[in-house]
């Protein structure tokens, strides 16, 4: 795969010229507001210090800054509930990704019946209608789980052996057949209850996520998640009848209760498609933000009121429930929820809303199992419109609150309060991008800040640059990354938010995603490097994949491909030789984006170099670049933004998602310590905001700016680097972990489970290691991982390829047998 894509980019790097633009200005208001010809420094309130967690007044602050404020009654589910139904006895079914199984609630006490571990679920629930039998489907299980019912209590019948991932379900109006999205055959299966085998199936377009019956039953609307389309198939014939364009990635379907509308949730157009049922066309587009706004509410599901005049739309980025006017899209209101709200639904008989909230709370919880952000079921009364009102302000209180965080907006900064409005007193921004620490990990032994030495690893004897850099400009000890692991950080330092189909296919097996490369896991509007594009502001990129190569041939030009891409058989040091030669030969663009992996490392397997070289390569690769680039002429107007993508491989005793951030330039505070709450987002909006570009979602949109770490009074001092002082050496045959190690994929990012539980065996010893302190221990260990053989990452990529070419219609599905066969994988 990687030959590949560099034979192809290298011909598009032929065949394209070199960028050349100028930069534009789009002005739209942001949080900050106020007179950039004030008089006085910025100054964080109390607000602003806070730490993540719970505020004490009946709220959640997130490691965003944002606040969660649910509305309703919570009831804690398995991990990740992503699907509702309300049984006609006022049971309530959820299905649970990463838990890999259902939830039964009774609706009158809204307490837990029961919880059904399947090991494999995604989406797809039914009953029928008298509501005592229930189909679940099983994801990568490949199989189909019926249930008799009774008060809630389910009792297994018999289970269906299926194909290609099963997700959404729906019954004939007869019930005895069943209705199956089979999301890697592109199809809709249908079984016949009678014998339990499959009779035919209809075809869909990419990955169908859920089949809707029309009212009479005479068709089936499926939405299909990695196109812009809802499928109309014939149920009788199994034949398609239409394809209706719609938004981006619909997901979740729902019938006006004439059934002459549907309504479809455009997960990453955040929109409501409304298509007439009678002609099979589009008749409607309904915002559920703001029109023209930032990418990100991402509606994922929607119902509709009994009356038809309502649809509550689950947004997941805004965590809450949209209430729009369903005969003309206008927004009514908006019903605060919990974090990542995934699936609504409505029991109008007892008066109630139901919210799947995908990741409960907003906090991690600290168990024997480890760091989880447990799902949550919340049940709302449904409000009139005066309590509906109240519910509106509280979740823009949510969303906002950063807006709270700067004591007066009256401050003079080079960083703008407006975007639109480039900065006058910097002019190069690089973006300086390592893998997967926490604070704690390996900043802990710096004095003056919030620290817990007893989980360093990787102090100051093996980084002496980061910490040197730490000391000397300004170091974040209250900074968070929104991402657990590299398949969402790699797209949030590009796009700005993890889109839906990343968030629930990263835990799960056989269907991972290739985060901001094929087509289902891109949303909104695209990468930063799009809009850079789009806007002639000058960039080059160095080793980063996502939200490139989906724009191949369009940013060859903008690539070194010398740099090359993730490799950790290449050391840090030499990659960072090659961005300074190109600097010293002019290429020093207005903005920088540059991956630097090594600290990585390849954990313990036996003949790969330490985890301490590792690190120290990437520590003396960071010193290098920084001491040319404070030494260069652009030095006095430039910023560098240093971070890590994610903190997986360690633990941090404030929050598993706390990580470092330096921000290195003349104008940045020296000597300081910043403890404003801030994420990858304030970042991302700080550069924006200096290269005069709007946000690109409404996670960046509602960050607070870093403010804090910058001064008017620059100090042009310079840096000199140090070298590794860690001598290059290699692991032993009986290091810790080391056979489980050398099972695993090393050829990409974050391909290993319990990574941090190896780093911290090779570090401590025996000492037990910390799981409730680290977001490592969230992805699920079971026999699959412990068994992991060497071509587990070949494996994937081969999978990432069948999606990519069947999403892009290089070759149908029938060719796939042949191609798995080839790779090894039948």
């Amino acid at each position: 795969l990687a030959a590949i894509t560099l034979v192809l980019v290298l011909v598009f790097v032929l065949a394209c010229g070199s960028p050349v633009g100028k930069n534009s200005a789009d002005k739209k208001k942001v949080n900050a507001e106020g007179d950039q010809a004030g008089k006085t420094d910025p100054v964080p309130t109390a607000e602003a210090l806070k730490n993540p967690g719970d505020a004490g007044d009946g709220s959640i602050i997130m490691v965003n800054g944002r606040a969660i404020r649910p509305a309703g009654d919570m009831l804690n589910v398995l991990d990740f509930p992503n699907n509702l139904l309300v049984l006609p006895d006022g049971t309530v079914v959820s299905t649970s990704i990463r838990g890999g199984g259902f939830n039964t609630i009774d609706g009158d006490t809204f307490t837990g019946i029961a919880s059904v571990s399947l090991g494999d679920a995604f989406h797809g629930i039914v009953a029928n209608a008298a509501g005592d039998r229930l189909y679940v489907s099983g994801g990568a299980s490949q199989a189909i789980y019926e249930y008799d019912i009774t008060a809630g209590v389910p009792n297994l019948l018999r289970t269906f052996t299926t194909h290609g991932f099963p997700m959404g379900l729906a019954l004939s109006a007869d019930e005895l057949t069943l209705y199956v999205c089979s999301s890697y055959g592109s199809a809709v299966q249908y079984f016949d209850l009678t014998t339990g085998t499959m009779t035919t199936a209809g075809p869909t377009n990419v990955y169908p996520y859920e089949v809707l019956p029309s009212l009479d039953g005479s068709k089936l609307y499926v939405s299909d998640w990695g196109a812009s389309l809802i499928t109309v198939i014939d149920a009788a014939s199994a034949q398609r009848l239409a394809e209706v364009g719609v938004g981006q990635h619909p997901e979740g379907l729902a019938l006006s209760p004439d059934g002459s509308r549907l309504y479809a949730a455009d997960a990453d157009s955040d929109t409501v498609s409304v298509v007439d049922t009678t002609n099979n066309t589009l008749v409607g587009t309904y915002d559920v933000y703001e029109a023209d706004a930032v990418a990100g509410a991402t509606p994922t599901d929607v119902a509709v009121s009994g009356d038809g005049a309502k649809l509550y739309v689950s947004a997941s980025g805004l965590n809450a429930v949209v209430v729009l006017d369903a005969a003309n899209g206008t927004v009514l209101g908006m019903i605060p929820a919990g974090y990542y709200p995934a699936a609504v639904t409505l029991d109008e008989s007892r008066g109630v809303l139901y919210v799947a909230n995908g990741k409960g709370g907003g906090i991690p919880t600290n168990g024997a199992s480890g760091v989880s952000m447990a799902g949550t079921i919340e049940q709302i009364a449904i409000p009139d419109p005066t309590q509906l009102a109240a519910y509106t302000q509280t979740v823009v209180d949510n969303l906002t609150r950063t807006k709270l965080f700067w004591e007066t907006m009256s401050f003079d900064s080079p960083i703008p309060t407006t975007p639109g409005t480039p900065s006058t007193q910097i002019k190069h921004v690089v973006f300086l991008m390592r893998e997967n620490k926490t604070f704690d990990q390996e900043l802990s032994d710096t004095p003056g800040t919030n620290s817990d030495p007893a989980l360093l690893e990787f102090g100051q004897a093996f980084t002496p640059n980061t910490h040197s850099l730490a000391q000397m400009f300004s170091s974040c000890d209250n900074y968070y990354s929104e991402a657990n692991t590299s398949v969402q950080g790699h797209v949030w330092s590009t796009m700005m938010y993890s889109n839906d189909y990343v968030e629930k296919t990263w835990t799960i097996s056989s269907h991972e995603p290739l985060g901001g490369v094929e087509p289902a896991s891109i949303g909104g509007k695209n990468s930063v490097f799009k809009i850079l594009m789009d806007r002639q502001i000058p960039f080059r990129v160095y080793g980063q994949v996502v939200g490139t190569l989906n724009l191949v041939p369009e940013i060859a030009p903008y690539m070194d491909l010398k740099y090359g891409f993730f490799s950790l058989g290449v050391s840090d040091e030499t990659k960072v030789k090659e961005v300074i030669r190109e600097m010293d030969n002019g290429i020093w663009p207005t903005f920088v984006y540059i991956s630097l992996p090594n600290d990585h490392t390849s954990g313990s397997s036996a003949g790969a170099p330490t985890p301490d070289y590792y690190v120290g390569d990437n520590d003396s690769a960071t010193g290098k670049l920084i001491d040319y680039i404070t030494h260069s002429a652009n030095w006095p107007d430039t910023v560098i933004f240093l971070t890590e993508d994610d903190p997986q491989s360690g633990a941090d005793h404030v929050d598993p998602h706390r990580t470092l951030s330096l921000v290195i330039s003349p104008w940045a505070k020296h000597n300081y310590v910043s403890s404003v709450l801030y994420s990858m987002s304030s970042i991302w909006l700080t550069m924006e905001l200096i290269l005069g570009i709007p946000p690109m979602s409404v996670y960046d949109e509602n960050a607070s700016p870093m403010y804090d770490c910058f001064t008017m009074t620059p100090d042009n001092s310079t840096y000199t680097g140090v070298p590794n002082p860690t001598p290059l050496a290699f692991n032993p045959a009986d290091a810790p972990m080391a056979d489980y190690s050398a099972r695993q994929n090393w050829s990409a990012p974050d391909q290993v489970p319990r990574l941090g539980e190896i780093i911290w065996a090779m570090k401590h010893g025996a000492l037990p290691f910390p799981a409730h302190l680290s977001v490592d221990s969230y992805a699920e260990v079971g026999p699959d991982l412990d068994d992991a053989d060497h071509d587990g990452g070949y494996r994937e990529i081969v999978r990432a390829i069948e999606r990519y070419a069947l999403a892009n219609h290089l070759w149908d599905g029938s060719r796939l047998p042949t191609i798995r066969e080839q790779a090894g994988l039948e």
